[in-house]
């Protein structure tokens, strides 16, 4: 059972361009991953987004994520984050896979 305030903690992350922050988390019915790939691939649910990729003509080009959504990403991508003890993966937008449906 995840804790109410490390949960709360990791909603109010507010990650920069096209940040997001990922949960590490096995999704009901499970994930199944390519198995020749499956060491080196990684799934979780996006708990935070940020505001979208600066571009050069001035504009924010939006994340196509939204909060909740499982992902599956490389284990070399990314950084983990300590939240009050918990691990956070903050990855670029570019980073995710693929999308699972929720």
């Amino acid at each position: 059972m995840v804790q109410t305030s490390w949960l709360s903690a990791v909603t109010k992350l507010k990650p920069s361009e096209d940040g997001i922050a990922v949960v590490k988390a096995e999704p009901p019915g499970g994930v199944s991953l390519p198995t020749q790939r499956a060491g080196t691939l990684s799934a979780g649910v996006v708990a935070a987004i940020g505001p979208g990729k600066r571009l050069a003509s001035g504009e924010t080009r939006p994340i196509h994520l939204k909060v909740g959504d499982t992902v599956v990403f490389d284990v070399a991508a990314g950084t983990g984050v300590d939240i009050n003890g918990g691990e956070v993966i903050m990855l670029h937008e570019t980073d995710v896979l693929e999308v699972r449906p929720t």
